[in-house]
């Protein structure tokens, strides 16, 4: 298999190979693909992580000789410092480093962070990480497809912050709430489960994280916290409700 990783801090993900095309997610620095197809200044990729399908430019990626399975080390703080073959970057919030830290055969370009390591710590509480994690990403600007602190989607969200806490999601609300086990009502939930919101047509278009049974963080204009109850997210500042409660879902 052709894999590639991902070499600049944030790179579009579109539904063709054009720049017109509209950006379906992102990648961010160290994620691992596979090459699926090329045309011209472009590659259709698979996302080793999720098997998320796009285009995205060759010029955003590196080959690499294997996919790498080393354990995530992740960059630290809102924005990180690196150099690349000497040349300055500005990673953020997230990005898994392994790839080019356990690159001994030096396939990659040189390669020097000094900054701060989040690793994932097996014996920590998930619930309290997915929610200090998520804070992280609070007044993010939404952004259709993004999955960065430079902007971010709903489930763009979820999946970051479970994957900084060491669980697996889908990329989209919709894939997400099929996984998982579900709960009742919110009486009965968790800090870390994740709330979903369906439209007139009964179909899955939002998704946020529970703090306790009535409050949620969620990607909506920006990432923010709101109050919840049986029947959706109620708008700290408008008093309005903003979206319909269809279920729960926990994954931990």
């Amino acid at each position: 298999m052709n894999h590639v990783v991902c070499c600049v801090p944030v790179s579009a993900v579109r539904a063709s190979a054009s720049h017109k095309s509209e950006m379906v997610t992102q990648h961010i620095f160290g994620e691992i693909l596979e090459i699926l197809e090329e045309q011209n200044e472009w590659s259709r990729v698979k996302n080793v992580s999720d098997d998320y399908e796009g285009w995205c430019l060759k010029a955003h990626v590196i080959p690499i000789q294997y996919p790498q399975r080393e354990k995530p080390q992740f960059t630290g703080d809102w924005v990180n410092v690196i150099r690349l073959d000497g040349n300055l970057m500005y990673l953020p919030f997230g990005c898994d480093l392994s790839v080019f830290l356990s690159d001994t055969k030096n396939f990659l370009p040189q390669f020097d962070f000094r900054g701060n390591y989040l690793t994932i710590d097996t014996g920590a509480q998930v619930t309290d990480s997915v929610i200090s994690f998520s804070e992280m990403f609070l007044n993010t600007a939404y952004l259709w497809g993004g999955k960065s602190v430079f902007g971010i989607d709903c489930s763009g969200l979820t999946q970051s912050v479970y994957r900084l806490a060491g669980l697996s999601l889908p990329r989209d609300a919709w894939q997400q709430a099929e996984k998982g086990n579900p709960i009742t009502t919110l009486q009965q939930s968790k800090r870390g489960d994740l709330a979903f919101f369906d439209n007139k047509e009964n179909r899955i278009v939002h998704v946020g994280i529970l703090v306790d049974d009535h409050t949620i963080i969620h990607a909506s204009g920006k990432v923010r916290i709101d109050l919840i109850n049986e029947e959706g997210i109620l708008h700290s500042e408008t008093k309005k409700y903003t979206h319909h409660l269809c279920g729960i879902r926990r994954y931990f």
